[in-house]
């Protein structure tokens, strides 16, 4: 069996599998992945806002990373995550 990178959405009540990406995928190209993820969510406004630099009082938190290691978290509600896991083919 070989492993892949399972990628969720979730609401907080429930969740969805989005996709697979190759196990080879890098933990670093994963998070830009479900950044771009959680981007679909956001109205331009809030795109802006949290890409101002950490300090700035406007700034806002929704493109930031939760937590660390695994699984991989990025947004607020909704959600995504990714994770290793087998792949049963």
């Amino acid at each position: 069996m070989k492993n892949v990178w399972r990628v969720y959405r979730s609401d907080g009540q429930t969740q969805s599998l989005i996709g697979e990406m190759p196990s080879q995928t890098t933990e670093k190209e994963m998070l830009a992945v479900l950044q771009r993820l959680v981007c679909r969510e956001l109205n331009d406004e809030e795109i802006l806002l949290s890409s101002l630099r950490r300090g700035n009082p406007s700034r806002r938190a929704l493109l930031d990373r939760v937590g660390q290691g695994s699984p991989i978290q990025w947004g607020d509600n909704p959600f995504v995550f990714a994770r290793i896991e087998e792949d049963a083919a």
